[in-house]
């Protein structure tokens, strides 16, 4: 006589189910309880993605600044700000700050220029 397996024939609880879950794939159940509980209101079991904020600046403000850091990287942020406000681009003072370190410039470290030595020209 051979051997059965009777342990799928017993229905199971949900908190079994969950639990077998946890078990085998090694997440936290409240992770399981989420994905499960997002099924049941919308039909797909994993989150959507975030929806991206919109730039505060136009690719064309945005090389205006860069432009402005480039043209004099040692002056503040609170004169770049003006300098920009004067040209028609309002910005706040983070946001400024947020698009100079995003293209490399900070108010610490100015813009990288190397010397030329003799042997460059």
């Amino acid at each position: 006589m051979t051997l059965t397996d009777t342990t799928n024939n017993t229905p199971k609880r949900p908190d079994q189910i969950i639990t077998d879950i946890r078990l085998a794939m090694s997440i936290p159940r409240s992770t399981i309880v989420d994905c499960v509980s997002r099924w049941e209101e919308t039909g797909i079991g994993i989150s959507e993605t975030r929806k991206v904020e919109q730039p505060k600046l136009s690719e064309r403000d945005q090389r205006a600044v860069v432009s402005s850091f480039r043209k004099e990287p040692f002056m503040p942020f609170v004169a770049h700000k003006e300098k920009l406000k004067t040209a028609g681009v309002d910005i706040h003072r983070q946001s400024l700050s947020k698009y100079a370190s995003i293209n490399e410039f900070s108010s610490y470290s100015p813009a990288y220029l190397p010397e030329l030595t003799p042997r460059h020209m």
